[in-house]
């Protein structure tokens, strides 16, 4: 309901249940399509017909990048990245394949795990993204991890607000070199 209310989109996470059954009925209750961590729960959903899916992770390797095109065939996937190297291996494997996939750059918002740091890096994947065949530049993701176990609630939302203004700011110069973002 709040969601419908506020009017954003869904994509629940389903690391925590991993379960077909629970991510039907998130769907069936608005969810615009799913978000999982691994290669293994994204191809678990897929193959139980769910067919809107991120990984909200790097998918690194040549193996793991053609599982995920193995889902491609049947399902809009959609992939994290946030180095030039891999980009260029999952868009040769997509190209060889003539597979499409769905690529977010993944912005460091401020927990400094993964994600690109600074706008060249994150505007130069984006241009290679959308100048690629078979790849989509779909958008840009960050997360906010760091801000989750602030106590201070008021805290923890200035540090969450911070990631998102990071992170908006980085899809608007994206955006303001000429590539689209959804």
């Amino acid at each position: 309901y709040f969601t419908k209310t506020a009017k954003v989109s869904l994509r629940p996470h389903v690391k925590t249940h991993k379960t077909p059954m629970i991510a039907r009925m998130q769907i069936k209750a608005g969810a615009i399509g799913l978000c999982c961590a691994t290669v293994c729960e994204a191809e678990e959903m897929v193959y139980a017909g769910l067919d809107n899916i991120l990984i909200a992770n790097q998918v690194v390797g040549e193996e793991k990048i053609n599982r995920v095109l193995t889902i491609a065939r049947y399902a809009d996937i959609m992939v994290a990245v946030d180095n030039v190297d891999n980009l260029h291996n999952i868009s040769m494997a997509a190209t060889k394949k003539r597979i499409g996939i769905g690529v977010l750059i993944e912005i460091d918002v401020g927990m400094g795990r993964c994600g690109v740091r600074n706008l060249e890096d994150a505007i130069k994947l984006a241009r290679m993204a959308s100048e690629s065949s078979f790849v989509k530049m779909s958008g840009v993701m960050g997360y906010e991890g760091h801000a989750v176990f602030i106590e201070d609630r008021k805290k923890r939302a200035e540090v969450g607000s911070g990631s998102n203004e990071r992170l908006v700011a980085f899809a608007r110069a994206i955006k303001n070199a000429g590539i689209a973002v959804d």
